[in-house]
Order: C-alpha cells, then structure tokens, then sequence
C-alpha cells in the first residue's frame, strides 16, 4: 500500500493520505466505537475474519462459484472503513454487496493493527484484530515460500508504480487465487492490472 508510510506520520488532511483529519483525539475513538457498532447494524453485515473459503490458511484455488464475485481486501479498503474522518470512509461503507465473498492476506492484517497502533489507536487496532481472528466471513490467507518469491519479483516489477512489498504479494496472492477485483484505493493495484473499487461495486 503505497500511502501507508505517509499515512504514518502525517496528521493532517491530504488529497492522498490514507487517514483523514485529526485522527488523534479521544472523539476519534469514540467516533471508530461507533462505527464498529453501525457494521453491526446494517442489513448486510462484513465482518474482518478468517474463515469458509478453501480452508483456513489456504492460498490455494478453491472451488469457484459462478453466483459469487471474489473480492480482495486490501489495507486501504480496511483502514477508510475503520476511521470515520478517512476520505474514503463512505465509499468503504457503501461497497459491499450481496454475492461477494472476500479474502485477505495475513500481511495486510499486520499492515491495518500496526498503521492503527502507530496513530495512537492500540484499543481499536487490537479490536479490529480479535474481529479478524473470529469472523467468518473473509478469508485470512497466509503466503507460502513460494509465493514470497513470486512476490520478491513482482517488487521488481511494480515498485516503481508505488506498489510496496505487501502489495506484491498481493498481487500474486490474487492471480493465484483466480481473483481480479480489490476493495482498495490505491492506484497501483489497477497499475498491476486489477480493478479496484471504483469498478468492483
């Protein structure tokens, strides 16, 4: 995710800052308590978690289903909905329909609960990380050694577009699994020729 080492030291708002303003106050912790609380109202409920796809861990294909639209979940897509000042935290809200199912990468899990941790929110990084663990409604996969090698190369390949190390295994992590579209806001996931968000709902 290419904005995340902005992301971690800036304050204020930017056109391509992850974090909106002021996330930094005590009302920004109450504001992400309750924006946990409306995710857990809405009719069509996305939950951060593990599970039901293929197997815990599986970095596998598994059986496709021709009513189902695979979705990846990348950090950005995480952290907008998780921070009620984030540029993108409406978007993020309104982007999930029926007839998805999601995966995400234990690496973008670490990305989301450290950025969370490194702007002073620990409780909310620390929640969203228990959300994860349990839920079973997206599917935690984790890369394989052969996998970190593909992905090694993509760095080459795509690190000057913005793309960091996460990202690339990413992006082998979606091809392997059969997966085009990312809920995502980062350009360079359409660089590496994925759709991102815009064009995934």
């Amino acid at each position: 995710m290419a904005e995340l080492k902005h992301a971690a030291v800036k304050t204020g708002c930017g056109k391509n800052g992850i974090i909106g303003c002021g996330a930094d106050t005590a009302d920004d912790d109450r504001s992400i308590a309750h924006s946990e609380r409306r995710w857990q109202d809405r009719s069509l409920r996305f939950d951060h978690g593990i599970g039901g796809f293929g197997g815990v861990g599986s970095c596998e294909p598994s059986r496709p289903d021709s009513l189902q639209v695979r979705v990846f979940v990348d950090t950005s897509y995480y952290v907008a909905r998780i921070m009620p000042r984030d540029q993108w935290h409406g978007a993020a809200l309104e982007a999930v329909q029926s007839g998805m199912t999601f995966f995400t990468s234990s690496l973008v899990i670490n990305e989301v609960i450290s950025l969370l941790q490194s702007r002073g929110h620990l409780s909310a990084a620390l929640t969203f990380l228990e959300s994860a663990r349990r839920s079973e409604q997206v599917q935690i996969t984790h890369p394989d050694p052969a996998l970190q090698t593909e992905a090694w190369d993509l760095f080459g390949r795509w690190a000057g577009s913005g793309a960091n190390a996460v990202d690339c295994v990413s992006f082998g992590m979606m091809s392997r699994l059969g997966i085009r579209k990312a809920f995502t806001f980062d350009a360079h996931f359409r660089a590496a020729g994925f759709e991102t968000i815009s064009s995934a709902v």
